[in-house]
């Protein structure tokens, strides 16, 4: 899985972007990677662009794992989190993520391209 991870405090966002083979534990660990960065800080929105994923390697029981790693670091403030999934598949995953999703200072959006989830991170209305 090929990735890039940029954290920007003065944009207060987090953009990961993902290609080739999507795997559940490379995203757990960057997860983690992001948590331990020194520019890290609660309350910071997220963009995942998976636009560049060409294989999918994640069961619904992945998706449990990383609701409960996400659910381990409660947001103390309201954090948006934009998935940006073209592809059919990875799109689904993200609205089941979503769907699956329960943690209430989270708000999860799933867009089919980054545009529109910047749009929709830059805003103050809820989705």
């Amino acid at each position: 899985m090929a990735k890039r991870l940029e954290i920007d405090p003065d944009r207060n966002l987090i953009l990961v972007e993902v290609g080739g083979t999507l795997a559940a534990d490379e995203v757990l660990a960057l997860r983690e990677r992001i948590c331990a960065d020194p520019l890290y800080r609660s309350g910071m929105n997220q963009i995942w662009d998976f636009s560049r994923v060409d294989d999918v390697e994640v069961a619904p029981a992945d998706l449990r794992a990383m609701i409960e790693q996400r659910t381990r670091g409660a947001f103390e403030q309201h954090v948006r989190c934009a998935l940006v999934a073209p592809q059919d598949v990875a799109f689904g995953l993200g609205r089941m993520y979503e769907g699956l999703s329960n943690e209430p200072n989270l708000e999860i959006g799933v867009f089919r391209d980054r545009p529109s989830a910047l749009e929709w991170l830059d805003s103050t209305e809820p989705q």
